[in-house]
């Protein structure tokens, strides 16, 4: 579970106005969104709502995602550290698929909080599909929180902002 603390220090520096929207698509114990303001929503898959067959826009999305999710088999490579399970299905790393899903739900920004085997991912040309989408990193923060291992970065995703990252433009 996310520390109650972290995640009101997340949501206070998300560039949020009165009235925006919050969803929170693995709401777990709910420590984000418990801190998130009104209105909000949620999905939870132990609830029987999944965040991947949710389509409603909102505002921000803000979340601690799975590290790793199953996804058919047929789905297009996401890492190298993809394990096939059998069944059709495969294990995958869970950040770019829910990157991407929360991107074309968010009308002003996503956020997550990741290790650091997630910043590997950030490779030159996930970053230039996410800015022809119109999102650009805007923020990382590091955050040490002793009960899991190390390191854990919030990325907030921000729409027509600019990068805090330099990278290879196409």
């Amino acid at each position: 579970m996310t520390p109650s603390v972290i995640a009101e220090d997340i949501l206070s520096i998300v560039p949020c106005c009165v009235g925006d929207t919050f969803y929170e698509p693995f709401r777990g114990e709910g420590a984000f969104y418990e801190a998130m303001p009104s209105p909000k929503s949620y999905t939870e898959i132990e609830e029987g709502t999944d965040f991947f067959n949710h389509h409603l826009k909102h505002d921000w999305i803000i979340t601690n995602p799975p590290f790793r999710i199953i996804v058919n088999a047929d789905s297009k490579p996401t890492s190298h550290t993809e394990v096939e399970l059998g069944d059709g299905q495969k294990r995958v790393n869970g950040f770019i698929p829910c990157v991407d899903k929360a991107l074309s739900l968010a009308n002003k920004g996503a956020g997550f909080l990741v290790n650091h085997k997630c910043m590997n991912t950030l490779t030159n040309k996930r970053l230039n599909d996410w800015y022809d989408l119109g999102f650009s990193i805007s923020l990382i923060k590091v955050y040490e929180i002793k009960k899991w291992f190390g390191r854990y970065f919030f990325i907030l995703f921000e729409k027509d902002s600019e990068s805090c990252l330099l990278f290879d433009r196409r």
